[in-house]
């Protein structure tokens, strides 16, 4: 594959020509940083000379190993694993429903300073206008944060603290940017939208949250166009007051509105040009999994040939590994400063006669799969990233690598990667009356916000909707995964639904969805997910 990497991106092509120099160069400073850590002196750093006795050194490991250094390192105890300062300790999800807690230095984070947000800089100084983020960083700005925030909370937080922000793009500035109760951020984000044609930039974390953020448009204009007609925030829309005397405040024009209605009465199928003829970008984190979502999502953009989708980077909570080195494109350049990198071959036979389990980047072959292994600048050394990446090419010596798949059982839907064994647990768990013999889960595609959908066999012969047990699992799943859990609070992810299911009934729903397990282990995943209309057939066939 064959990729020239954008202007925007400055330097990177050049170090992209000497990676595997850089890389190696990263671990022996990390090394030499950190010998005297706990960590480091049991594993005597000191004596660590080259990426080839580090390797032979230091196993292959997941997080659990270095849970304990962690609780020290929050509970104060200082050069458990890093000496350098810790900025703040991210949440995310980790396997058997135990949370993890990533600390991420200052170090981590001056090394990823652009990672996010280079095209988007370019793109603003060229062509102007507003940028619409429809996420909010739940944080206050105004005082030193001891929240647990997501890596994206964390990273924004410090590049504003480094100067590198400017409010004026923005739409909505620091007060809606930044809030530690943001309350309902779609009604808020529709609101700025409609009143002010000038956006050159719709951006987000996740480019599934630019779908939400159109199907919210779809279902709910009329309501946020009335409210802006009274400059009057309905009773059912909750807000903390800074932002809804922000809105009620802000300057627009009659004018403006009239336009709005005009356009959304017109219908829905290209209304992002039509309301905002300057938008030149629609960007956030993708890849080629959320493809029918971003089918849906082109339907709100239309095909316009000056609109672009710029995929941003392809990271996970414990390193920023790679960013989307042009626009359109699921393929990402790994960025050599970031980490020390080594790629764990899912065949197995391509190190059969190598003394190392890995392959470092420069030496990955075009095709083939691996599992990224990363020693960051946080504390984590040779931590497997269970993902799998196929590569399609090189820049340089710095490879191109495209997302296929979670190396565990997961299901994914924004980024909080629901371990197949939570749910297993948590419906071990259910209480009488609500116990199942029989169920599988997956992803009910095609509907906004997204959620999940089980399908079971009660043991006591109910069919049906069942809300409660809906409920019981659901929280649950928030008690587990931290992820989910703020998702489901930001209305990112919608409540799962449970359908009860006679024996006989399962089973033709299981063969129409292709999972029919036959004398095999049962299926409880359906990793293809189900369509809306499969769902809604079978829900109304059995709901009273």
């Amino acid at each position: 594959m064959d990729v020239k990497v954008a202007a925007y991106w400055g330097e990177l092509e050049g170090d992209c020509a000497h990676a595997d120099e850089i890389n190696r160069n990263n671990l022996l400073g990390l090394i030499r940083d950190n010998k005297d850590t706990v960590f480091g002196r049991k594993y005597d750093f000191a004596s660590i000379d080259s990426a080839d006795e580090y390797r032979r050194r230091l196993p292959i490991s997941g997080y659990e190993p270095f849970r304990s250094y962690v609780d020290a390192m929050m509970d104060g105890d200082k050069d458990q694993l890093t000496v350098y300062p810790v900025y703040n300790y991210c949440h995310t999800s980790g396997s058997e429903g135990l949370a993890k807690y990533i600390p991420v230095t200052e170090e981590t984070l001056r090394r990823c300073i652009g990672a996010f947000n280079h095209r988007q800089d370019d793109l603003i100084k060229k062509c102007g206008g507003k940028r619409l983020n429809l996420n909010t960083f739940r944080t206050d700005l105004n005082k030193e944060t001891s929240q647990r925030l997501i890596f994206s909370e964390a990273y924004y937080r410090y590049i504003y603290e480094q100067g590198l922000m400017n409010e004026d793009e923005y739409l909505g500035g620091w007060t809606v940017l930044f809030s530690e109760e943001p309350g309902d951020r779609l009604f808020t984000r529709l609101w700025l939208g409609f009143a002010c044609e000038d956006i050159t930039l719709i951006e987000s974390v996740f480019q599934y949250d630019s779908l939400i953020f159109f199907t919210y448009l779809r279902d709910t204009w009329r309501k946020v166009y009335d409210s802006m007609r009274e400059r009057r925030i309905p009773e059912d829309v909750t807000l903390p007051d800074n932002i809804r005397k922000y809105l009620v405040e802000m300057s627009y024009t009659d004018e403006r509105l009239d336009k709005v209605k005009e356009i959304c009465e017109s219908g829905m199928k290209g209304i992002a040009k039509k309301l905002w003829p300057g938008l030149k970008l629609i960007s956030g984190i993708s890849n080629k999994n959320f493809n029918a979502e971003e089918m849906s999502l082109h339907e709100f953009i239309g095909d316009p040939e000056d609109i672009t989708y710029y995929y941003l980077i392809y990271a996970a909570s414990e390193c920023i590994m790679s960013s989307s080195p042009a626009d359109n494109c699921y393929s990402y350049l790994l960025r050599p400063e970031a980490a020390f990198f080594e790629f764990l071959p899912v065949d197995e036979s391509e190190v059969k006669d190598s003394e190392f389990d890995t392959v470092l980047p420069k030496d990955l072959k075009v095709g083939a799969e691996y599992s990224p292994i990363v020693t960051n600048f946080s504390g984590f050394y040779r931590y497997m990233i269970e993902d799998v990446v196929i590569v399609k090419g090189f820049v340089g010596q710095s490879p191109l690598v495209e997302f296929i798949k979670r190396r565990s059982h997961t299901l994914n839907i924004n980024g909080e990667k629901v371990d197949v064994r939570s749910v297993e647990k948590e419906i071990a768990q259910l209480p009488d009356p609500y116990k199942v013999m029989e169920w599988t889960i997956g992803i009910e595609r095609n509907v906004s916000p997204g959620r999940y959908f089980l399908a079971a066999v009660s043991t006591d012969g109910k069919v049906g909707l069942s809300d409660e047990m809906a409920d019981i699992l659901d929280e649950g799943l928030a008690k587990a995964n931290p992820d989910y859990e703020d998702l489901r609070h930001m209305n990112y992810i919608s409540k799962l639904r449970v359908l009860l299911l006679p024996p006989g009934a399962y089973g033709r729903f299981m063969s129409e969805n292709g999972l029919a397990s036959g004398h095999k282990k049962p299926n409880h995943v359906s990793k293809a997910g189900f369509s809306a209309e499969t769902c809604r057939k079978w829900v109304e066939k059995y709901e009273k």
